[in-house]
């Protein structure tokens, strides 16, 4: 996962820029998510608490996938 510092202010050399490499994906499922505040984390983020949850995100892929075989 590439990753970029969004800290709304201007940096003197650019955001910071970092790659975070994993090889799991950990769902924590029963829990309450939590958005610290940040605007659009609500609108734009998938919270997995039931099974259509799930379905949207793999729709989702999906979706991106097939878009990206087609440009």
């Amino acid at each position: 996962v590439y990753c970029e510092t969004t800290n709304g202010q201007e940096l003197p050399h650019g955001p910071y820029k970092f790659k975070v490499a994993y090889d799991k994906l950990v769902i924590a499922s029963g829990s309450e998510p939590l958005t610290f505040n940040i605007s659009g984390v609500k609108k734009h983020a998938i919270f997995l608490r039931e099974v259509r949850d799930a379905q949207e995100i793999r729709r989702k892929l999906l979706l991106n996938l097939m878009l990206s075989e087609n440009p």
